[in-house]
């Protein structure tokens, strides 16, 4: 990778394996040459492609150059040397197939160059809305989804590839390549036929069989061989998709033109080295384990004097985000050996502008949200906040990969990811019953709970005047705090849920949970955890006599 002088680097890459072995890379980032250098013809087996999705390109492979425009396509075999040079900021997604996926459906795609597809019209632009449709969501498809698109993914692939091979060798008067793709759809086609057979492949296609053998051989491969290959691809396929757990193994074998179970166990063995019944297991097993995710400890260090950028010496960690030179510690590793840490992959700061002007110091977080560090607000979640400025003025930013409540060292595990958000507005005039309709405080909802978000000054910038900034580093405490939340929590349970001032009292003393968000942004956060789950039948009584219009009592 060549990246251009005087301009910045930066990069963001987003990738994932399939079950099959394909790898899906999503890349934004700064001008650069990504050169393919080392290429092995025997080793590198496997077949690339590539959507251009934004950003000026050209592709050079030593004898050939061309421009890519975004919804472009450029693809070929990895052993050939190649190299793409960006002239601006860009995004491209790629794609890495297994050169055996690929040479089943395509024999000779070994024996292709790289080649540019338009995506401006025809089937290049079919192919670059699915690839683009793939790009955006493939780190969010769950293994059967991913299962389902890669199966169409790949025929499709190898269609558009077919087409492209087929033009290729027209212009260049090799007509065997164009034979061969057309027999080979033919039995793709006619796959579950148990009485496919060589005679009636090149009946269909008007050949001998000598032909159709001879086009096989030239791929190093049998016309019986491949039939064999193919569709056991289809039964392994199958027997790993949960969608036809319904399907006994002599079904899906017999779905796929073979015609003796006793067959076809014996050569799904001789190819995939398990039973079909082990291998059926084995990936419903893998599927079916949940992914436990983690975080692998790197290091710690003992604190040294540290300089901030105004000059400012730091003795002890006494602000959050003071810079350490690395210089200047000792890294102590071998550390929590057989400790697992369990990623909370969250955004410390969502924020909407405070009604104040001027400049508003970004560490301390309050009724606008700010910097809250609650490992709550996370996937799945919803954040309410009321809106104080034209607009609302949305912010965001400080991602954390882990965190525990209190952050009591001064800092979370911090990251970088993208997120993906949906804002709403709810106007204050159409709510009536709605839990958030009066708050003035950020509100976290989950699929089972509601968190109440208390600081030790509800509103610092009006409470604490002109100095606020610097005195709510000086008055902050986890007395004020947990009676700031306190007083939420009653509040909420008695406008929310109708209950009295002593129901509600009672109800935190035996039901609800607090804990320390942080002790380390300046205005220091407890927060109430209330479980949806206990209202089940109030909810469904208060429902029932709001239809009928009357009330109800406890």
């Amino acid at each position: 990778m060549v990246t251009r002088a005087n301009i910045p680097l930066y990069g963001l890459l987003t990738a994932a394996r399939t079950a099959r072995g394909a790898a899906l890379v999503r890349i934004a980032s700064s001008p650069q040459t990504l050169a393919r250098m080392h290429a092995n013809r025997e080793t590198d087996d496997r077949f690339w492609l590539a959507l251009h999705q934004a950003g000026h390109a050209e592709f050079h492979d030593g004898t050939r150059s061309f421009e890519l425009s975004p919804g472009d396509i450029v693809f070929g075999p990895a052993h050939h040397t190649f190299d793409l040079t960006f002239h601006s900021d860009f995004r491209q997604f790629q794609i890495s197939l297994p050169g055996a996926a690929v040479q089943a459906r395509l024999p000779c795609a070994r024996s292709l160059s790289p080649a540019h597809l338009s995506g401006q019209a025809g089937l290049g632009r079919l192919l670059a809305g699915t690839l683009t449709g793939l790009a955006d969501t493939f780190d969010t498809l769950n293994d059967e989804q991913v299962a389902s698109v890669e199966s169409s993914l790949f025929d499709y692939l190898a269609s558009s590839l077919n087409a492209s091979a087929d033009d290729a060798a027209a212009a260049a008067g090799k007509h065997q390549a164009a034979a061969l793709y057309r027999v080979c759809q033919f039995i793709e086609n006619t796959l579950s036929d148990s009485t496919l057979s060589l005679t009636m492949v090149a009946s269909s296609q008007n050949m001998s069989e000598r032909l159709v053998q001879k086009l096989f051989d030239g791929t190093g491969q049998t016309f019986t061989g491949y039939l064999r290959q193919r569709r056991l691809e289809r039964c392994c396929s199958d027997l790993a998709n949960r969608q036809y757990g319904h399907l006994s193994i002599s079904d899906i074998c017999f779905r796929w033109g073979f015609n003796d179970a006793a067959h076809f166990s014996h050569a799904f063995r001789d190819r995939y080295g398990l039973s079909p019944r082990q291998y059926r297991r084995q990936t419903t097993e893998a599927s079916e384990q949940k992914l436990r995710k983690r975080i692998q400890r790197v290091y710690n260090f003992r604190w040294t004097t540290q300089r901030d950028p105004q000059g400012v010496e730091h003795r002890t960690i006494d602000y959050p985000g003071v810079p350490v030179e690395r210089d200047s510690i000792v890294e102590n590793h071998g550390v929590l050996e057989g400790v697992t840490i369990p990623v909370r992959p969250h955004f410390g700061v969502v924020a909407l502008a405070p009604a104040e002007t001027g400049l508003v110091d970004s560490v301390p977080p309050s009724h606008f949200g700010g910097n809250i560090d609650n490992w709550r607000v996370t996937k799945g979640a919803t954040l309410y906040l009321r809106v104080a400025a034209v607009g609302g003025l949305l912010s965001v930013g400080d991602p954390h990969a882990s965190q525990g409540d209190g952050e009591l060292c001064g800092t979370a595990i911090e990251c970088s990811f993208t997120g993906v958000f949906q804002v709403i507005l709810h106007k204050a005039e159409s709510l009536t019953s709605e839990p958030f309709a009066d708050i003035d405080y950020p509100l976290i909802e989950t699929p089972d709970e509601w968190v109440l978000q208390g600081f030790s000054h509800p509103n610092y910038l009006k409470e604490l005047g002109e100095r606020a900034p610097s005195l709510v580093y000086e008055r902050s405490s986890l007395d004020s705090a947990m009676r700031d939340a306190f007083r939420k929590t009653r509040r909420f349970l008695m406008t929310a849920f109708s209950l009295s001032e002593d129901e509600a009292i009672s109800l935190i003393s035996v039901a609800v949970d607090f804990s320390v968000t942080q002790v380390v942004n300046g205005n220091w956060g407890v927060h109430a955890v209330i479980r949806k789950s206990m209202f089940t039948q109030r909810l469904n009584r208060l429902n029932a006599a709001h239809s009928q219009g009357g009330a109800t009592t406890s």
